[in-house]
């Protein structure tokens, strides 16, 4: 009997010769609640994800500064993410990325703080962004994603790097 034994999607790729060594290859998700943005980027090539968030009333411009800086080649959302106008269409011609809607319990905060637990077995706490429930939400997301596509151990994802985002 034959199983799958991953999927592969552009942000999952980690064979040197599918990628283009120069550059990371980012797996991003963003997440949107209220006036929230939280965004993670990461390259389970390399084991980094950096990881942001910010407060702002107009969300837009600041999601598109901090994708910018990354260049992803693949893009998670929520719905309230997916909801912006003119993400999509940045997401897709600007950065030639591909995207994908997951349902808003993927991003739920206490289901994303247990992934981080479960995969990486380190408590939530352990992360100085613990507080800050969009960062937490697009962080397990990521790491949820990656594991249930890759069907293996992710344990390579230790260089969590925080930064606050725009204000």
């Amino acid at each position: 009997k034959r199983d799958v034994s991953r999927v592969l999607t552009p942000g999952t790729v980690i064979e040197s010769n599918m990628l283009d060594e120069s550059k990371n290859n980012y797996l991003a998700a963003v997440v949107c609640k209220d006036n929230s943005a939280g965004l993670a980027f990461a390259d389970i090539s390399t084991g980094e994800i950096p990881v942001t968030c910010f407060e702002e009333k107009n969300l837009l411009s600041p999601i598109i500064n901090e994708l910018c800086k990354f260049s992803p080649s693949e893009v998670i959302l929520n719905g309230e993410a997916k909801a912006l106008q003119g993400l999509s269409k940045y997401i897709k011609t600007s950065l030639s990325s591909t995207e994908e809607v997951l349902d808003d319990e993927y991003f739920d905060f206490e289901k994303c703080a247990d992934t981080v637990s479960q995969r990486l077995n380190k408590d939530i706490t352990d992360f100085e962004f613990a507080e800050e429930k969009t960062a937490v939400s697009a962080f397990g997301a990521c790491i949820r994603y990656l594991s249930e596509l890759q069907k293996s151990d992710i344990k390579n994802i230790t260089n969590v790097d925080f930064y606050k985002g725009e204000s």
